[in-house]
């Protein structure tokens, strides 16, 4: 027994032969009675984060880090702890951790005070609460091969990359070539500007900090190592031609509430179904309002539309899925998984159903509904995304204090700001003010200094609502021959011949009689007075990406990987959600998972070691341990050699010295 993070009595541990047989136990319930005490069961993860959320240390238990904790020869340098009873509870998969049970906490003490090249710290036990579930489901550490195959599209798609950064928490695969010049690990360390946030197991927390990398270009492409190239793809693919990014976007991202379309937001009436804390009160329309006194709008078609579209075909639209997929069947709620809850517009759809990452979704879309307006949002894809550093900084200091807690967190949660989301929008709505001066330029078409009669009209049609009138056009004749009229006119300016109309009384229209004109002037900053700070075009991405969820039905994953087989799209994403399933079906869906990437890539990359071959080290901290003896050892061989050198070279010289002076001697013994 020992202290629980939780209020209630201590908690009692217990240990299963097999992931199956614990899995069994709790997909019975997690509610028991025996004799007359309840109990609950909870789903618990070894860690030895002192500062993970819901831990507890378990005083007679250590965890082991480090190469050596999977060689004999380390064990048998505690050899007097293991006569005392230590027995191994847990190893991590890779052989790199391993927790170990002592006889008691004494001996675990003893331990933990040894020195050695494996790293003993205290065991903790952490309590995985459905919040915390989706952050550190087993899927999103299980690896099926996905980055090796995702290295060799790279290769294989496009040829023109450069250099590939890996980021990574220090572990290295065996097959990865290390000695690469193109490839570079990267560790959070070595981004994270603040080590205080770290270990992390939170995505959107790392993604923060990608433009920190070392050596990286100003634009960078980023990869999810779940993303495969299936046809050749060029900088052309993310970038307008001209100037300007490419922004790749896919589903809608869920209302703030059910029943709240988002058109319904800051509208100026306080609708009911908006009136909550996630719609911001509806966007500031309830706020000081009594709903029931405020009649709603009319139903928008649209919104109907999509409503009757998410009923008809409620199994085809999944989140985060960019194109269609086959249906597996009307299954209980309680089966579906929390992406598959996450629908549009549907009553399976509550805000309080959604995942963490639908949650975070959420977040960067009321935090953008304050400062940019409510609109209708779309997710960002998943795929491969084009993105500008000096972008990023842009951002991250427009939302300081957000991305600070997102950096902060340990384990995915629905207050983190989506990166891709948080980003593309941002780059799609921050405008600049443009100052009249430059519109007059703009609209100067000939660059005469002054504005003929075909540019006046030119300016008109983004002023007034199409199509213009007669009185539109007096109007703003009238307007400009005042404005004209109040300056002196320019003797060095006048108006190209045939840039007047035959009927046409205007004077020379300068810059200095619009930049003095205040009604001419505020119509023009108030139409074209702003303009959006990043080029861009807005691009649908449901015929450039499959996605496929992965899970343990081997069937129904054999006929989806099938579709792929027959027609690859430019950007493939295979996303785990296999989760606990039991180990044998796990196997099953890898080794088919392993048979079709293999089918797409089957030769073997320059970032991979040649068969049979593997790395040395399993850390980064390993590898940084040899590179630096490696580099004593270097210094000392130039040392050594140039002391050896000199030595020669003084041998030579006091040679030399010697024979010079015994010649002299006997010159003088001739003479």
């Amino acid at each position: 027994m020992f202290p629980s993070p939780l209020p209630g009595p201590p908690a009692t541990l217990l240990v299963y032969a097999s992931v199956d047989e614990a899995q069994d136990v709790l997909q019975r319930g997690t509610e028991f009675r025996i004799n007359e005490d309840n109990f609950t069961v909870h789903q618990m993860f070894w860690t030895w984060d002192e500062s993970a959320a819901l831990s507890a240390a378990v005083s007679d238990h250590v965890v082991l880090i480090g190469r050596t904790v999977i060689q004999e020869t380390f064990l048998q340098r505690v050899a007097d702890v293991q006569k005392t009873g230590a027995k191994e509870v847990a190893r991590a998969d890779d052989g790199r951790a391993l927790v170990l049970k002592m006889l008691d906490a004494a001996v675990a003490d003893r331990l933990l005070a040894e020195n050695g090249t494996a790293q003993a710290l205290r065991a903790r036990l952490m309590w995985l609460t459905d919040a915390a579930a989706d952050a550190v489901s087993l899927s999103r550490f299980a690896d099926s091969q996905e980055l090796r195959y995702s290295l060799r599209s790279l290769e294989r798609h496009a040829p023109w990359v450069r250099r590939v950064f890996l980021v990574t928490n220090g572990q290295i695969p065996d097959w990865l070539a290390l000695d690469n010049p193109k490839l570079t690990l990267v560790t959070h360390e070595e981004i994270f500007p603040d080590h205080d946030h770290l270990p992390t197991f939170s995505s959107p927390a790392i993604e923060a900090h990608i433009h920190r990398i070392p050596g990286l270009s100003e634009h960078f492409l980023y990869f999810n190592d779940d993303v495969l190239l299936g046809q050749p793809v060029w900088p052309e693919d993310f970038l307008v031609p001209g100037g300007g990014y490419n922004v790749f976007l896919a589903w809608r991202v869920p209302d703030c509430a059910l029943d709240c379309s988002a058109t319904w937001l800051r509208d100026g009436h306080c609708d009911a179904a908006c009136n909550t804390e996630s719609c911001d009160w509806d966007a500031g329309d309830c706020v000081g309002v009594d709903p029931n006194l405020q009649p709603s709008p009319a139903p928008d078609p649209a919104d109907e539309d999509v409503d009757h579209n998410a009923e008809e075909h409620l199994v085809d639209l999944e989140l985060g899925n960019n194109s269609r997929w086959e249906p597996e069947g009307i299954r209980p709620i309680s089966e579906l998984s929390a992406k598959e809850r996450h629908y549009l517009g549907n009553d399976l759809n509550p805000v309080d159903q959604l995942d963490t990452y639908g949650l975070s979704l959420l977040k960067v879309n009321r935090l953008y509904n304050r400062r940019y307006g409510p609109e209708q949002r779309r997710a960002v894809a998943h795929m491969p995304h084009l993105f500008s550093r000096a972008v990023i900084a842009d951002l991250q200091a427009t939302f300081a204090d957000e991305f600070a807690r997102t950096s902060a967190a340990r384990l995915r949660s629905g207050d983190d700001m989506q990166f891709a989301f948080a980003y593309f929008y941002f780059l799609m709505s921050e405008r600049d003010r443009v100052p009249v001066g430059d519109i007059f330029d703009t609209i100067d078409t000939d660059d005469s200094g002054t504005w003929s009669d075909r540019e006046i009209r030119t300016l008109l049609t983004k002023l007034r609502v199409l199509p213009l009138t007669r009185e539109d056009l007096d109007r703003m004749w009238a307007l400009l021959r005042s404005c004209a009229e109040a300056v002196p006119a320019a003797a060095d300016l006048t108006t190209p011949p045939g840039e007047r109309y035959l009927d046409s009384n205007l004077p020379v229209i300068t810059k200095e009689a619009v930049l003095t004109c205040p009604e001419l002037t505020t119509q023009m900053e108030r139409s074209l007075g702003n303009r959006t700070r990043y080029p861009h075009r807005v691009v649908d991405a449901s015929e450039l990406v499959s996605f496929t969820m992965v899970r343990s039905n081997s069937s129904l994953l054999v006929g989806a990987l099938d579709s792929l087989r027959r027609a690859p799209r430019k950007f493939i994403c295979l996303n785990n959600n296999v989760g606990a399933a039991p180990e044998s079906e796990t196997r099953l869906v890898y080794a088919l998972l392993v048979d079709f990437l293999e089918a797409l890539f089957p030769r073997p990359s320059q970032f991979e070691l040649p068969a049979n071959y593997r790395n040395r080290f399993q850390h980064v901290s390993e590898l940084r341990e040899w590179e630096r003896q490696r580099s004593l050892l270097r210094v000392a061989t130039v040392l050594l050699t140039l002391l050896l050198l000199a030595s020669l070279l003084h041998g030579q010289l006091w040679s030399a010295v010697c024979r010079r002076r015994r010649r002299a001697a006997r010159m003088v013994v001739e003479l």
